[in-house]
């Protein structure tokens, strides 16, 4: 069972896709050569996956919704195949690794994300949907462009993430999750 939601008012959540452990490993054996070519630091955000969607300052009140658009989400695509083949970097002193185009079930995933988003009166961060995992942050130079070897992983599972400094240790926190094209209510949240 998943810790109980923190009780702030400003909390962050996302809902993500969680890499299984082997590619989990292989993001981080990646993220440390990246971060060691670029001159920053290993980010821990390698274990969040890829964001869907977030939204800001959501507390206990949202809890049923944030669980019901997580349900409708999952229960609207199949498990598919994840590739992450390219890295890149941004003005932002960021290193990511991300796909090489938006494979259609993960776009269909981030419109049934947002979509059961606002069907439950929330707002989804007002931002593109640009797939990526963070490899480095505070990088001193560009990392290396390009494509690299790639690591794949089956998406099976929507996952909800916590994040915020009132986290304790910093990072992020799973709330809760739902197997891709189930029915409602055979997820394991606990929100």
């Amino acid at each position: 069972m998943s810790p109980p939601p923190p009780r702030s008012a400003a909390t962050r959540v996302s809902f993500v896709l969680r890499p299984d452990a082997q590619a989990r490993t292989a993001l981080a054996r990646l993220a440390r050569e990246v971060a060691n070519d670029a001159l920053g630091r290993v980010s821990a955000d390698v274990e969040w996956g890829v964001a869907l969607a977030s939204v800001d300052g959501v507390g206990e009140p949202h809890w049923p919704a944030l669980r019901d658009a997580g349900e409708r989400a999952a229960a609207a695509v199949s498990p598919f195949a994840l590739t992450l083949e390219r890295v890149g970097g941004s003005s932002y002193r960021t290193a990511w690794f991300a796909p090489d185009g938006m494979p259609a079930s993960l776009r269909a995933l981030h419109d049934a994300v947002v979509d059961a988003l606002r069907g439950a009166g929330l707002d989804a961060e007002p931002r593109m949907f640009r797939p990526h995992v963070v490899l480095a942050r505070e990088c001193a130079r560009r990392a290396h462009v390009g494509g690299v070897a790639s690591i794949a992983w089956r998406v099976e599972r929507l996952s909800l993430a916590a994040s915020g400094p009132e986290l304790r240790g910093g990072g992020f926190r799973e709330l809760g999750g739902w197997p891709l094209a189930r029915t409602p209510r055979q997820g394991t949240a606990t929100v």
